[in-house]
């Protein structure tokens, strides 16, 4: 008996081609934010913000005592296995200096205060999405 072809999956739409209300394709578009054609909802590409942890850190062996920073390994996608430094997405309502402290305890078990913490620098990502 003949091999039936197997059915390919739909292709998936490009990220920010459907409107994320209706599901309405945007038409040929550039840019943000865009106006749903279908249903008239606006939507906006904002970056998201994040805390990351810049926590020194000593640590010693044979050829004596270094000083470094607390990384993690990353266990999710993107780049899982691969080390990082301690951080996330802020939370809706969140003071910036308590997603710090949240972000190490969670993914390292150091506990901080709030009050410790210093904004050392305010980056965006190479595609402007993370802030």
């Amino acid at each position: 008996m003949p091999e039936q072809p197997r059915e390919q999956p739909p292709a998936r739409p490009e990220k920010g081609s459907h409107c994320s209300t209706c599901g309405a394709p945007y038409g040929p578009v550039s840019g943000w934010p865009r106006r749903c054609p279908a249903c008239g909802d606006t939507a906006y590409r904002n970056p998201l913000p994040v805390a990351v942890a810049l926590l020194p850190a000593e640590y010693a062996d044979a050829a004596g005592t270094h000083a470094g920073l607390v990384v993690v390994t990353r266990a999710i996608a993107p780049a899982r296995g691969t080390l990082a430094l301690p951080g996330g997405f802020i939370d809706h309502h969140e003071d910036w200096r308590h997603a710090v402290v949240r972000e190490l305890a969670e993914e390292t078990g150091i506990l901080a205060s709030a009050a410790d913490v210093r904004l050392a620098d305010a980056l965006s990502s190479p595609d402007g999405h993370l802030l």
